[in-house]
């Protein structure tokens, strides 16, 4: 594989105790990578993790 890529959806739903639903969203992230200038399926996945983790947390502040 000289070219690959990933993409990867993440469900989020924030409860609230009483049952109310806070923050319910999906979120989409892709990411590529190029074996010939030395990524690989590890540091697409890891970029990849990263991005949702970001997201995820943009998220959380943008909506409470």
């Amino acid at each position: 594989v000289r070219e690959g890529a990933f993409e990867a959806a993440v469900r989020i739903r924030l409860v609230a105790r009483d049952g109310t639903v806070l923050i319910e969203r999906r979120l989409l992230d892709r990411t590529e990578f190029r074996s010939p200038i030395g990524e690989d399926l590890t540091s697409a996945r890891n970029e990849l993790v990263e991005d949702l983790a970001r997201k995820i947390a943009l998220a959380l502040q943008s909506d409470i």
